[in-house]
């Protein structure tokens, strides 16, 4: 009985972590004196936008660009993934009207590799990656670019805002979800912790990656955590909005999640070495209590059924109020796998979602 009253203790703990108790714990933790001057308008940049089939919105999205990034220099790069719609005639189409844009043709590669092939190309030290379906606040630019004149800072990231929503209820989830991830990452931006944001707008200098490395499916995150695994500081810029349409389909919606799961189990995995409190400090705790401890939420809800099962000793009512709801759940977790044709060969395919 104490062994599993001490298992369940332990799963609601695990569960309740990444909610609860690790933004109390923030609330102690110090923070960093970090100044940095205005913007430098004279600082160029490159702008990296990776796309697959976004035909209806990529000449709202470069329109929306170069109006947001204002009188600097810059490079726009459209990183056309394999498209078989007009994306990329559409995007030469805009080019032949703005000669700082260039179009790539690429093969299928998925938006990792993409971003990969075109990096080399950026003239740029300061490289924007955004994404083809997101639309830039006016001020997101100045706001994400003002950091660098800070040589501690090595990259910025933008804040995500659900927009356009088809249903009023998957709205207010998203943006619920949202505004709690704004606030941690306000918390941990302030004490020098930031390693993810929503990454549909991020902005970070060019030597920080190695465009030969492999990117993971959670491409964002990965070079976020190379950037601060070689000890630079990540800031959150939530000046910096990037508005996107909320995903309310069941077979999208399914296909997202598991482009998360999969992609935080990569990058996490390759990322490991940041887990050693010794080396990285308080980091640590703020990168395991992050999307790994989420993802991990299944895992401590099943543990805390098994504890329960052993303290109700065998109680068949109990048990069946346990397993019932779960066995439910695996149904429907099936159902939508079977309909989305998930297979991980084609993984890449979600990466646009």
């Amino acid at each position: 009985m104490t062994t599993s009253l001490v298992l369940f203790a332990i799963s609601i703990i695990g569960f309740t972590w990444p909610f609860v108790w690790y933004p109390f714990l923030l609330r102690f933790l110090p923070r960093v004196s970090l100044k940095y001057a205005p913007n430098n308008t004279a600082l160029g940049i490159t702008v990296i936008i990776p796309c697959f089939n976004e035909a209806t919105n990529l000449r709202k999205k470069l329109e929306n660009t170069v109006r947001a990034v204002g009188p600097r220099p810059i490079q726009i790069i459209v990183a056309d993934d394999g498209s078989t719609d007009d994306c990329a005639s559409l995007a030469e189409t805009f080019a032949n009207e703005h000669p700082y844009i260039e179009v790539h043709r690429l093969p299928r590669q998925g938006k990792g590799r993409a971003i990969n092939s075109v990096w080399n190309s950026a003239r740029y030290d300061i490289i924007i990656i955004t994404d083809a379906n997101a639309v830039l606040n006016q001020d997101s630019i100045s706001a994400l670019l003002a950091p660098f004149n800070n040589p501690r800072v090595g990259e910025t990231r933008g804040r995500y805002v659900p927009q356009e929503p088809r249903s009023i209820t998957a709205h207010q989830g998203a943006s619920g979800y949202q505004d709690f991830n704004h606030r941690i990452y306000v918390a941990e931006s302030e004490r020098g912790l930031l390693h993810v944001s929503g990454g549909a707008l991020q902005a970070l200098r060019k030597s920080l990656h190695n465009p030969d490395l492999t990117l993971t499916m959670s491409e964002d995150w990965d070079m976020t955590l190379e950037a601060r695994q070689a000890g630079w500081l990540v800031i959150y810029t939530p000046e910096a909005i990037a508005y996107k349409r909320v995903t309310v389909r069941n077979d999208e919606l399914w296909r997202q999640q598991v482009r998360l799961v999969y992609g935080t189990i990569q990058t996490t995995w390759k990322y490991r070495k940041l887990f050693n409190p010794l080396k990285y400090h308080t980091f640590s705790i703020s990168f395991v209590s992050g999307k790994p401890a989420q993802i991990a939420g299944p895992w401590w809800i099943m543990l805390g059924m098994l504890a329960s099962l052993f303290i109700a000793k065998g109680s068949l009512p109990f048990v069946i109020s346990l397993i019932g709801p779960f066995l439910i759940l695996v149904f429907f977790i099936f159902l939508n796998w079977h309909r989305a044709r998930v297979r991980l060969p084609v993984l890449k395919q979600l990466e646009y979602i």
